[in-house]
């Protein structure tokens, strides 16, 4: 049986969010190989999770310092060698609910963080962004929270529509003549 750690409230959006990652590590290594869920596939998906947490520590951090973009890095300088067909891991919703017992209480978890406003200057970075997408999958999270929110001016608002009555006629046709207010 899967007992969650004790652990004081969090403070922060991103202590949540690092509770989340946790707390799915915690589940996935209770319930064990076995099953869909393969002994590499579990080390590859927990290794995805730990990445996903670093990642978001990362940003938060950027974000605080006041640079949310990280810095550019140089091309490589020789092209990465192929390598063979690796282990993937499944890319179906909610795949990881349907396979380890007791994670569908972290998808909750997760959607209630990304309604958090504390949490949307760290979800604003791409790479966050890009990353909650497969973690979203995962768990089975509809995406709809996912989109960035658009700065205020950054697009025209759309134009006022004419009214039909207000319309010229078309071509070869005569407007109907208007009629007169029928007095009682």
């Amino acid at each position: 049986m899967f007992i969650p750690r004790p652990y004081p409230p969090p403070k922060t959006p991103l202590e949540r969010f690092v509770r989340i990652i946790d707390g799915l590590c915690d589940a996935i290594a209770a319930r064990g190989p076995g099953g869909v869920l393969t002994l590499p596939l579990l080390l590859l998906l927990w290794r995805r999770l730990r990445r996903m947490a670093t990642r978001a520590t990362r940003a938060a951090a950027r974000v605080a310092a006041g640079t949310p973009q990280p810095a550019p890095r140089p091309p490589p300088a020789s092209p990465r060698p192929s390598r063979p067909q690796q282990l993937r891991l499944p890319r179906g919703f909610a795949w990881v609910v349907a396979t380890v017992p007791g994670t569908a209480a972290y998808g909750i978890y997760l959607e209630a963080l990304m309604a958090d406003p504390l949490w949307a200057p760290i979800a604003a970075v791409p790479s966050v962004r890009r990353m909650l997408k497969p973690l979203c999958q995962m768990l089975g999270v509809p995406a709809r929270p996912m989109r960035p929110q658009r700065r205020p001016g950054s697009v025209p608002p759309p134009r006022p529509r004419p009214r039909r009555d207000s319309l010229p006629a078309p071509a070869g046709r005569t407007p109907p003549p208007p009629t007169a207010p029928v007095a009682a």
